[in-house]
């Protein structure tokens, strides 16, 4: 072995297309949509209130996953709310986002990733993963592939 390799998942190994906000248009429209809904509106509303943009401040509070999705829940219910809908149906579709973000379907590796993951293994590497991505991130990563 020669030595370990951090990676991190999310944009360097694989991507969700769309992000966050592709998730939570998802979620509206496994509902039947909205009519006049501003996507654009949702989109600019989710560029604040995730953990990772305030890396400065300890977030010892989302030490379970069910403490960080209840954390997000609120940056999700303003998105909506942004792009039109009344509180209490965001708050409902807010419920929803993270088995729409998680699902591994929606994921993929980059094309290069594998191949560049096995190269860098015959050569004595051992890959590990460092990432402030969804507490699923695990199950995300076994699904593509890249487990173990």
């Amino acid at each position: 072995m020669v030595g370990f390799l951090i990676w991190d998942f999310d944009g360097t190994l694989g991507c969700r297309e769309g992000l966050w906000s592709s998730a939570l248009l998802t979620v509206l429209e496994a509902r039947g949509g909205h009519p006049g809904f501003d996507a654009q509106r949702l989109r600019a509303e989710l560029r604040a209130g995730f953990p990772w943009h305030t890396p400065e401040a300890p977030h010892a509070q989302l030490s379970s996953p069910e403490l960080w999705w209840e954390a997000l829940s609120p940056v999700f219910v303003r998105a909506f709310e942004a792009g039109g809908l009344d509180p209490t149906t965001s708050r409902t579709l807010a419920s929803r986002v993270r088995e729409v973000y998680t699902d591994p379907n929606y994921w993929r590796l980059f094309d290069d990733t594998l191949s560049a993951l096995q190269m860098l293994s015959s050569r004595g590497w051992t890959h590990l993963v460092l990432s402030n991505h969804v507490p699923e991130v695990a199950r995300i990563i076994d699904a593509l592939g890249l487990g173990d």
